[in-house]
């Protein structure tokens, strides 16, 4: 049983192997099949490649030619149409050029430029038109050459010369410089084409001959400017000399229209002095248009570089004049301190600033010779005022024995040094080698020296009198003005004590010399009532009120004219007078009795109301 199990399994197994060998050899036939069909087919294919490629190739490079062809005629058709447009561009700037006016249409003149420059790169790479190049050229720098007159042309119809009105309304009562009024000044109306040219010119030209033009009429103008200002500040000096009222509403005028009509400083009075008074305002006027020139070269030129090189070289010639002019006017002044000072004070606020401006245009010996020669002479003239008080040799005294004016220009001249303390500390300290504190003690020295040689010339000038009261009036009322206008001034007390800790005390002590000095004449009047001593009263009385009134009225007869200038000054010397005159003549009319008194009445012509009356009219001016 297990035997025929076995075997049908077998069989079973046998079959099924059997049908999947049939199966497989009928996938292989059709596999062969299949394979020699595929063949068949690329067979085919590749012979219709083979013959689509024979019949395309010649049709490709036939057509490869065509557009060659195309390409090339694309490019003929461009370049005769930029021929001829460049043709046209260059015979329209021909026509341009020929008429010469650029004023109504720059910007298409300068479009006609480009054009025209293009149209030289464009014909410069065909030989063919070399003999169109060489005219285009001619007519571009022809074109070239009209936009470098028309620069200038331009440069001069927008340029406004500035009135010298307008330059003195940016000064102050120092002559120091308003910068926002200086911001209001126009030197030039419009830069719009100025501006076009200058960039056009600069990047397609490499000329500079309109720059040049530019620089030259804009200096001259800059110099024109600073002319004008000396001629009308010349003009006034002369109008002075001949005509000082009408020089003196002039110089209001000017003073009101550049809203200097209070100044605390006064005018230069003399006309010697007026000639620092022109290098001041030719300083300021220098100062004030480079910065006018600084705004018109930025507003024209782009490039920095050309900015700075421009503006050199339009200041330079302006520089160098203004310099050269002042310095001749410093080595000539023979005027007075206090008419170089404003100079002074300008150049030491502007040394740097001219400093730089000097390097810049290469004039810095000239700037140092004329600031060293300012420095020095001011010097000079503190040591020549000295000199003149030492040596003043005039016999001039007032008659009234008042204040006399040496003795109130000193004063103001000392007043004027304290104020200016720290200038003239710059100017002793260029003028010498030492230190700071020695400048110092040197202006402290400078005062002690002044106020001496003061003194040295009034009691010279005390002599001339042959009135001694009024010599000692003289030196009283003048020492009084020093005390009065000086050493109740803390400041100036403090500098005139760094030298003489003393000197307060010194004046305290002449002015009460000289107060008893005067009074001294006084004591005449009251000495006349010693004579009382006669054996006979009546008589001895008569004489002493006889003596009296004559010695009153003579005192009171050679003194009608004195005067004592300071009102407090005053009133203490008349109530001293009283003291010497009214308190014996009290004693004397109160000691006797009524009934001599009333017989010798025609004798008393005055009492002590008149006496006193008469006294307070001493001294008064006005009487």
């Amino acid at each position: 049983m297990a035997s025929e199990v076995s075997v049908d399994e077998i069989k079973r197994k046998l079959k099924k192997e059997e049908d999947w060998l049939k199966d497989m050899k009928d996938a292989l036939v059709k596999s062969s099949q299949l394979k020699n069909n595929i063949n068949s087919i690329l067979d085919d294919f590749k012979e219709r490649v083979t013959s689509l490629n024979d019949t395309v190739t010649p049709l490709y490079q036939k057509t490869a030619v065509i557009q060659r062809k195309q390409q090339n005629l694309k490019k003929l058709l461009g370049l005769i149409d930029a021929t001829m447009k460049f043709y046209g561009k260059s015979a329209e700037l021909e026509n341009t050029v020929r008429d010469g006016n650029l004023s109504h249409d720059l910007n298409e003149f300068l479009d006609k430029m480009d054009s025209l420059k293009e149209a030289i790169a464009f014909f410069s790479s065909h030989s063919t038109y070399q003999n169109q190049i060489e005219n285009m050229k001619q007519t571009y720098e022809s074109g070239c050459a009209t936009l470098e007159v028309e620069f200038i042309n331009i440069t001069k119809i927008e340029s406004v010369s500035l009135e010298p009105i307008k330059i003195l309304e940016c000064l102050d009562d120092d002559y120091e410089i308003l910068n926002f009024r200086v911001s209001s000044l126009r030197s030039m109306k419009d830069y719009k084409k100025l501006k076009a040219l200058a960039k056009w010119l600069l990047e397609n030209t490499s000329s500079t001959q309109y720059l040049n033009n530019f620089i030259n009429y804009r200096s001259e103008l800059m110099m024109r400017t600073i002319r004008n200002i000396m001629d009308q500040q010349n003009f006034l000096t002369n109008q002075h000399r001949q005509n000082p009222q009408k020089a003196s509403l002039i110089k209001s005028a000017i003073k009101k229209a550049t809203g200097r009509g209070n100044e605390k400083n006064t005018d230069l009075i003399e006309n010697k002095d007026q000639a620092a008074l022109i290098t001041v305002l030719m300083l300021s006027a220098l100062l004030i248009l480079i910065q006018v020139e600084t705004e018109v070269c930025a507003n024209i030129f782009d490039d920095v570089k050309i900015q700075a090189r421009v503006f050199k070289e339009i200041i330079s010639a302006p520089f160098k004049s203004v310099m050269e002019r002042c310095n001749s006017i410093i080595e000539q002044f023979d005027g007075a301190f206090g008419g170089i000072l404003p100079l002074s004070k300008f150049l030491l606020r502007h040394a740097k600033q001219l400093q730089s401006l000097a390097e810049n245009v290469r004039e810095t010996q000239t700037f140092q010779k004329f600031q060293q020669n300012v420095y020095t002479r001011s010097s000079q003239l503190l040591s020549e005022f000295i000199d003149r008080l030492t040596n003043d040799n005039s016999r001039y005294v007032p008659e009234d024995g008042t204040v006399h004016h040496i003795t109130s220009n000193t004063v103001n001249f000392l007043k004027m040094l304290a104020r200016e303390r720290a200038t003239i500390l710059q100017i002793l300290d260029a003028n010498s080698s030492t230190n700071r504190m020695q400048a110092q003690t040197n202006f402290s020295k400078l005062f002690a020296q002044i106020l001496a040689a003061l003194g040295v010339n009034l009691r010279n000038k005390s002599t001339t009198y042959t009135d001694e009261p009024l010599s000692a009036l003289f030196m009283l009322n003048n020492l009084n003005h020093i005390r009065t206008c000086l050493f109740q001034d803390s400041h100036i007390e403090s500098i005139i004590s760094e030298q003489n800790d003393q000197i307060s005390s010194f004046y305290e002590a002449e002015i009460s010399s000289y107060t008893k000095k005067y009074l001294k004449s006084w004591q005449k009047v009251a000495a006349g009532f010693n004579l009382s001593e006669l054996a006979d009263e009546k008589r001895a009385i008569k004489m002493c009120y006889a003596n009296f009134n004559k010695e009153f009225e003579t005192i009171l007869e050679a003194q009608k004219h004195y005067c004592i200038a300071e009102i407090s000054l005053a009133v203490e010397i008349r109530n001293r007078i009283k003291g010497i005159v009214l308190r014996p003549f009290t004693e004397f009319t109160t000691k006797h009795s009524e009934d001599i008194y009333s017989s010798i009445d025609r004798q008393l012509k005055y009492d002590v109301e008149s006496i006193e009356m008469m006294i307070d009219r001493l001294f008064d001016s006005s009487t």
